[in-house]
């Protein structure tokens, strides 16, 4: 299926994303491939960054930690650290958010790695950049939208830990009707 690329803008859930992704589009009906990609991928980086400062709005002992760390990066403007957390953005949101399933980072890593090829001067053995196609730039741009950027706040570990607690704790309801209803 062959989706509209506008409405995928219609889909952020937030508007730092919703920026990024603008220009992401505008990019890639230009003709700006790897404008569109890095456009992306930083649609993506600032999507779980609003997702974690919201879980550290409900208090969550991990989103706090990691708000804490990217609020004195902002504070001191310090890039080099921003490099840093940026670099490992997709670890932290599968490994201690669980925002999405092993699959969707093995997409997401490529659209990190793509985004540095086209960042970065590096050349292949043939002295050449690299060059990204339409249909990869759409694909990293849909996928980014659809499996990530789209989801509402995702509470992913935390809600289940909430609702492993409340499951396992002695109030819960030994019936399943009355289970059903909390």
């Amino acid at each position: 299926m062959l989706i509209d690329i506008d409405e995928l803008v219609l889909k952020c859930s937030d508007n730092n994303s919703k920026i990024f992704i603008e220009e992401a589009v505008k990019s890639y009906k230009a003709g700006a491939y790897r404008a569109c990609i890095n456009n992306t991928w930083l649609a993506l980086v600032m999507n779980i960054t609003f997702k974690i400062e919201q879980l550290a709005l409900l208090n969550d002992a991990e989103a706090v930690k990691q708000k804490e760390i990217l609020d004195k990066i902002k504070e001191r403007n310090n890039i080099p650290e921003m490099l840093n957390f940026e670099r490992d953005i997709l670890k932290t949101a599968k490994e201690k958010f669980e925002f999405f399933d092993d699959i969707t980072l093995i997409d997401l890593k490529r659209i990190q790695e793509d985004r540095n090829r086209c960042s970065h001067p590096l050349l292949n053995i043939d002295n050449e950049p690299f060059i990204p196609t339409a249909e990869l730039a759409r694909h990293h741009l849909y996928l980014a939208v659809e499996k990530v950027i789209s989801e509402g706040n995702v509470f992913g570990k935390a809600a289940m830990t909430k609702i492993l607690d409340l499951i396992n704790s002695p109030i819960f309801p030994m019936y399943y009707d009355n289970a059903e209803t909390i």
